[in-house]
């Protein structure tokens, strides 16, 4: 550990700032069109190196697969149980709490589905529920 007297590089300050604006740039830019985002060019470019889409065997071979259901349970079982339990083991109590306190947070609701078009082609304003009676 460094003695309290001791400065941080400003250059780690100048880099945090510089990466965060160019992350918000990024998502800003993606937002203002988000049928058509910038970085479509890249993905399509880098699916078209890669081999894979939709008719792709490589999407259920048993590696994808492994990571599939590595998301689902046991995953979920290794950040909510293992992962604090390791971390009170090795005297991080605290980062422990707050794994484990993340976890009973969870990603959120889901955010409200807007229905789809009606017969004219417009979507419905609304963004819960179904449509009222005689609408349709």
């Amino acid at each position: 550990m460094r003695p309290a007297s001791t400065a941080r590089p400003r250059a780690l300050l100048i880099a945090g700032i510089a990466l965060l604006v160019i992350f918000v740039g990024m998502g800003a830019a993606v937002l203002a069109d988000p049928a058509k985002p910038w970085s479509q060019g890249i993905d399509d470019a880098w699916r078209s190196a890669v081999g894979v889409g939709p008719d792709s065997p490589l999407p259920g071979s048993p590696v994808a697969m492994f990571f599939q259901q590595l998301g689902q349970l046991p995953g979920m079982i290794v950040f909510a149980l293992v992962l604090p339990i390791v971390l009170v083991a090795l005297g991080r109590w605290r980062s422990a709490i707050f794994v484990f306190l993340l976890q009973l947070a969870g990603p959120g609701p889901d955010p409200p589905r807007t229905r789809p078009p009606d017969s004219s082609g417009r979507c419905s304003p609304s963004t819960t529920g179904p449509s009222p009676p005689g609408t349709r």
